[in-house]
């Protein structure tokens, strides 16, 4: 995978959407992917995660109620 921005497309979810996509993915991770050595395997899934975490603090601080 790479990084750049050709790479990359915009994709709109609803809050519910994005929030379910994200349920999915953590039900799931434990067994992605299986077919690269464990070191690997692990740094993938802490990427994951970390884009995880960034999107779940995103739609947080989206929910909460603006003054």
């Amino acid at each position: 995978m790479t990084d750049s921005s050709a790479d990359r497309i915009a994709v709109e979810f609803t809050t519910a959407e994005a929030k379910l996509i994200l349920a999915a993915l953590r039900q799931f991770e434990p067994y992605w992917p299986a077919d690269v050595d464990d070191l690997n395997r692990a740094q993938l899934l802490a990427g994951i995660r970390e884009g995880i975490e960034h999107v779940v603090g995103v739609l947080d601080h989206a929910d909460r109620p603006t003054s």
